[in-house]
C-alpha cells in the first residue's frame, strides 16, 4: 500500500474518513500508518516518549479532520507534515533561551521597547566597500595570470588541490602560487586577508 511518491514512505489511506474507518476496521493498517509516524517523530525529537507523543497528536488532529468531515488526499504526507510541526512547537516550548523579547524593564519599573540596530549598510559603507572592491580588483588584475587565478579560485573557496586539479599544476605549485599572490596583496593594501 506504499505511495508511488518517494518522498513518502507512508500508506497512502485515502481521505480521513476513508483512514478513520480503516483504522477502525483494518488495525494493521492503523498500525503501520502508526509506526511510521512514530519513526519520523522518533528522527526528529530522538527521544521515545516525546515521539509516541507527537504520533499521538497526529492521530488525534487526523481524526479531528475526519469528524470535521475534511478531505485529506495524502494522508500519510499531512500526517508526516502534522508531526513536524507539532515537534517544532514542542522544541520551542521547551527552549524559552530560543525566544528574544523586545521588551526590557526599565530602572523605574517600566516596560520600554530595545531598538534593533539597523543592518543596512550606510551610504559612506557602500561608497567605501565599493572603493575598496574596486581597488581591490585593480591590484589583483595587476598579477601575472597564474596568479590572479589562483587567488579568485581562493577566495571563492577552493582549497589548494581543487585550484592545482582545475589548472593542471602540482597542489605545491598551486599553493605556493596563492600564497604569494595573497603577500602580494596584503602588501598593496596594507591589511591581512583572511
Amino acid at each position: 500500500m506504499p505511495t508511488g511518491s518517494s518522498t513518502s514512505l507512508l500508506p497512502d489511506v485515502g481521505s480521513c474518513a476513508q483512514a478513520a474507518s480503516i483504522s477502525q476496521s483494518h488495525p494493521e493498517i492503523s498500525s503501520t500508518l502508526w509506526k511510521h509516524i512514530f519513526r519520523y517523530a522518533y528522527a526528529l525529537v530522538g527521544n521515545h516518549a516525546e515521539a509516541e507523543d507527537i504520533a499521538q497528536d497526529a492521530f488525534v488532529a487526523l481524526f479531528q479532520e475526519a469528524h470535521k468531515g475534511r478531505t485529506i488526499e495524502q494522508v500519510g504526507g499531512w500526517m508526516r507534515t502534522v508531526a513536524r510541526r507539532v515537534a517544532y512547537r514542542q522544541y520551542h516550548r521547551t527552549r524559552p533561551d530560543l525566544h528574544l523579547s523586545f521588551e526590557y524593564t526599565t530602572s523605574e519599573g517600566e516596560i520600554a521597547l530595545l531598538d534593533v540596530p539597523d543592518s543596512n549598510p550606510t551610504a559612506e559603507e557602500i561608497v567605501i566597500n565599493d572603493a575598496m572592491l574596486s581597488m581591490g580588483a585593480h591590484v589583483i588584475f595587476s598579477f601575472p595570470e597564474r596568479e590572479r587565478e589562483c587567488i579568485m579560485m581562493y577566495f571563492r573557496g577552493y582549497d589548494f588541490a581543487q585550484i592545482a586539479t582545475t589548472l593542471h599544476i602540482s597542489r605545491w605549485t598551486a599553493r605556493r602560487v596563492t600564497l604569494k599572490a595573497i603577500s602580494k596583496l596584503q602588501n598593496r593594501c596594507g591589511q591581512p586577508i583572511r
